[in-house]
């Protein structure tokens, strides 16, 4: 057994706001995945606030604001602006440090789901939670879990499905 904490971080995708609940400890943060992006003179992108705080920087020249997660079809519009965005909100619910294990992370999209999530579309949420920092990645489909349920890590199959990588 492991003396380090555990970290399970439960997210809920919208095209609109991102839900982070850090499941052992009960915290919980909401913001918009909005990403504030000036570019560069050398041609990259430098991003200048995540969340809420884009939107006070758009008044800037050269500013423009961009949503990885906001798509007519599906949740995943944009996998670069999406990774930007996840590990920002990562790093808020679990910050980094030598002895802290990286977190297991259960992404659950909540919209745009019309005909079910596609492999590729499933794989590429796993590679986004990895890329953000994730020890392992799981997407979940279904009704909104409790934090009871991801404790226990029971997951009620009959009203939802499990894909793990």
């Amino acid at each position: 057994m492991s003396l380090l904490p555990k970290a399970t971080l439960y997210i809920q995708l919208r095209a609109h706001e991102l839900s982070v609940l850090h499941v052992e400890s009960g915290h919980e943060f909401r913001d918009v995945p909005q990403l504030a992006i000036q570019q560069q003179a050398g041609g990259k992108p430098q991003i200048l606030a995540v969340g809420t705080p884009a939107y006070q920087c758009v008044h800037q020249p050269g500013v423009h604001l961009v949503n990885g997660f906001d798509h007519p079809r599906t949740i995943l519009a944009d996998f670069a602006y999406a990774e930007k965005t996840l590990i920002s909100f990562v790093r808020q619910a679990w910050p980094r440090s030598l002895f802290q294990p990286r977190p297991e992370v259960i992404l659950h999209p909540l919209e745009r789901l019309e005909g079910g999530l596609t492999a590729i579309e499933i794989r590429a949420l796993c590679e986004l939670a990895v890329t953000a920092g994730a020890r392992r990645a799981m997407v979940w489909t279904g009704i909104p879990l409790t934090r009871e349920q991801l404790l226990s890590q029971h997951f009620p199959l009959e009203l939802g499905h499990l894909f793990r990588p």
